[in-house]
């Protein structure tokens, strides 16, 4: 039997973050490259393994809902989500139908969730690697 974790996937208060945080709060996380007026943002992601929803074909990254207080477990290919490593372990899913978890927070406006707010949920043990990706944007955020 797997070690229980915290099931609710809620952050404690003092980690919680606002919607959109700075550039230089989230530096340790993204990391700015500028180059001919075009802001590069490598972005990484936390993740608890392949998801087996979909053949193995994405990560379960860990994700910060909309809420800015839960964190589920995200399929990037196939967008099944885990509400908790226990549920990942279990093969238990929510497929995500309508962008709502069944507690009824809301997915959209969320990001991936970092090392410490992982963490805080006691969820580091089952962390088993990180992927990075870019994007680029035109202008100010």
């Amino acid at each position: 039997m797997p070690d229980e974790v915290e099931e609710n996937g809620r952050l404690p208060s003092t980690l919680k973050r606002s919607p959109a945080p700075d550039l230089l709060e989230s530096a340790p996380f993204q990391s700015p490259v500028f180059s001919s007026k075009i802001l590069r943002m490598i972005h990484q992601v936390l993740h608890s393994g392949s998801c087996s929803y979909c053949d193995h074909q994405g990560w379960l990254g860990f994700y910060v809902c909309g809420d800015y207080q839960t964190i589920v477990l995200i399929c990037d290919e196939c967008e099944t989500i885990y509400l908790s490593p226990n549920d990942k372990l279990r093969d238990v899913p929510v497929l995500n139908r309508d962008g709502m978890l069944p507690s009824g927070v809301l997915l959209s406006g969320g990001r991936w969730a970092n090392r410490a707010e992982v963490s805080a949920l006691g969820w580091e043990k089952y962390v088993e690697g990180e992927w990075s990706y870019q994007t680029k944007h035109n202008g100010v955020f």
